[in-house]
């Protein structure tokens, strides 16, 4: 092995000038790039409502009618009966939601009511509440119990404390105003 390594002379080192080269780009400064101050957007405009009539309650023995921009609800009963020894009477709502006509049953001019079942918290919010029949069947439901929930009553009061009342029912009427020559 050490004849195969061995050198003879025939290999010769000869130093030659090692001069190195460089390749390196010139750096350039890169442009500024702007972007646009994005402006926010306009506000909107308001949008003008329709013209809009006068909320109007109108009371008698038996039924009542609120007078409201579009269809009208006529509200049947004006409060649930309260039957017993003590009770007063009627129960009668101190805040009174209208409802809002569902707008595919306006489009279509569908009219209709719905009956509800509920009781009276102590505090007078409305509780428990049961659709018991309506007539288109679930067209108007969930608009008269989204109602129903926002009316406030006096609540019971039996020797000054306040108790629940259960059993009451309310129809509300679903029907669109046919007004003419507005």
């Amino acid at each position: 092995m050490a004849t195969l390594v061995k050198d003879k002379g025939n290999f010769t080192f000869k130093p030659t000038n090692f001069v190195p080269i460089e390749f390196t780009e010139k750096s350039q400064d890169s442009k500024v790039q702007e972007k646009a101050k994005l402006n926010p957007p306009p506000e909107p405009k308001p949008v003008p409502l329709p013209p809009q009539r006068v909320t109007a309650l109108t009371s008698s023995e038996t039924d009542v009618t609120i007078n409201v921009p579009g269809p009208q609800i006529t509200l049947v009963n004006e409060g649930p009966e309260i039957l017993g020894p003590g009770m007063g009477g009627e129960a009668r709502p101190i805040v009174r939601v209208s409802p809002q006509y569902p707008i595919v049953a306006a489009r279509d001019g569908i009219t209709g009511w719905v009956q509800l079942a509920f009781s009276i918290n102590e505090s007078g919010g409305v509780t428990d509440i049961e659709v018991i029949d309506s007539s288109p069947k679930r067209t108007f439901d969930k608009a008269a119990i989204k109602a129903l929930k926002r009316w406030k009553y006096k609540p019971k009061m039996v020797d000054g404390k306040a108790f629940k009342q259960t059993g009451l029912s309310v129809q509300l009427d679903f029907n669109i105003d046919q007004e003419t020559g507005s």
